[in-house]
């Protein structure tokens, strides 16, 4: 596989109710265009599926039920991390998001006993903020948290 999860050493996992934050080990993953030419098909099905089955452990691990944002907006803060190489990290920022957003929106498996496919979102375009960095570090993953967006009625700079 080549996404996973340190079960001993780097859980890296929480939940509420508004916000989940995860971390998958394994080389970030750029999105690539689809294939074909006169029938598209998404040529990282496979990986994006896998991403998401990792993630659906995580909550199996925690014995909590799989996160879901329905229709809310979300806030995404990303982090790629990449292991220690020399040079520029050369996968694009835009691109290494854009298979996380993807992923993110992909059901989980059925819980046993249900037939109910849920997902983080329902849409990518649910996303209001996006904050996403690479980096270097000792071993590759993704991390990220997802938050419910919340409007705040109390600020009072835009009203004169």
């Amino acid at each position: 596989m080549r996404f996973h999860i340190d079960v001993v050493n780097a859980p890296g996992f929480r939940r509420t109710r508004n916000e989940m934050t995860a971390m998958i080990l394994g080389k970030p993953e750029s999105f690539k265009r689809p294939g074909g030419i006169r029938h598209r098909y998404d040529t990282q099905r496979g990986l994006k599926n896998e991403f998401v089955y990792v993630l659906f452990q995580l909550h199996q691990m925690n014995n909590v039920i799989p996160t879901s944002f329905g229709t809310d907006d979300v806030e995404i803060d990303a982090t790629f991390v990449f292991a220690r190489r020399n040079g520029k990290i050369l996968n694009d920022i835009d691109n290494l998001s854009k298979f996380l957003l993807d992923c993110l929106q992909l059901p989980f498996p059925p819980l046993e006993g249900s037939s109910d496919r849920i997902s983080i979102y329902n849409n990518d375009n649910q996303v209001v903020k996006l904050s996403v960095r690479k980096e270097y570090g000792d071993v590759a993953m993704t991390r990220f948290s997802v938050v419910r967006h919340v409007i705040d009625l109390t600020n009072d700079d835009d009203v004169e």
